[in-house]
């Protein structure tokens, strides 16, 4: 997976508005889907308090979410970025090289990381 910026607006660093949520959603939905497989992608709202109503088919996990699945995700040998900001600033919670999730963050303009698609599938 090549190396993405979280947001490329360091003045409202938020999933809602990031550059990867578009990417993800937009480019990267429909090099790698079919029609079919997007058809059948449910749609889901991560929980976050600063994010519309509007339905994401292609997300990143949240810390809680890496957390609970910890055991089912293979290791990377990249630095992968998750969907939480911390609060009151321009860093990105992500997941470093060891599998640990790293909740002090790095600026979300760098391009250093990677990124886990995560999405919900209709059988």
């Amino acid at each position: 997976m090549k190396e993405i910026v979280y947001s490329d607006n360091l003045n409202d660093v938020n999933w809602e508005h990031s550059s990867v949520r578009e990417w993800l959603n937009l480019e990267f939905k429909q090099k790698h889907f079919t029609t079919s497989e997007i058809n059948n992608m449910v749609g889901t709202n991560p929980s976050m308090s600063n994010v519309t109503d509007e339905e994401d088919p292609i997300f990143l996990l949240s810390q809680a979410e890496m957390k609970e699945y910890a055991k089912l995700i293979k290791p990377c040998h990249r630095n992968q970025w998750l969907r939480d900001v911390v609060e009151q600033s321009s860093n990105v919670y992500f997941v470093n090289l060891d599998g640990v999730v790293m909740t002090s963050g790095y600026p979300a303009n760098s391009n250093q990381f990677s990124v886990r698609p995560a999405f919900w599938y209709s059988l």
